[in-house]
């Protein structure tokens, strides 16, 4: 089943993953112990591609989707992050 999702949703949903993906690449810039840590304009559609993975009947309203869109976030860039000072300061800038 499609599910349908209103603009009121999904404009905030795609700014929100363009602004983390512009924190993200900006505060956590690569460094040679750290060197994975290159963000690209695919991480985005990376986002988008696994919260279109989820079947409609999965997503129940708005709830379902902000916290499948916060897992999808932190899969595509949290995953990446192997100190956890980085870790915590993703997490604060998702709150």
């Amino acid at each position: 089943s499609t599910l349908k999702v209103s603009a009121s949703i999904k404009n905030p949903l795609v700014d929100s993953t363009v602004d983390l993906y512009f924190k993200v690449s900006q505060g956590l810039l690569p460094t040679p112990s750290k060197s994975h840590y290159t963000f690209n304009l695919r991480d985005i559609s990376k986002v988008f591609q696994g919260i279109l993975m989820v079947g409609g009947e999965a997503i129940k309203g708005t709830k379902d989707l902000v916290s499948l869109w916060v897992h999808e976030t932190s899969r595509v860039f949290q995953d990446r992050l192997t100190d956890q000072k980085d870790v915590e300061w993703y997490s604060g800038i998702l709150e």
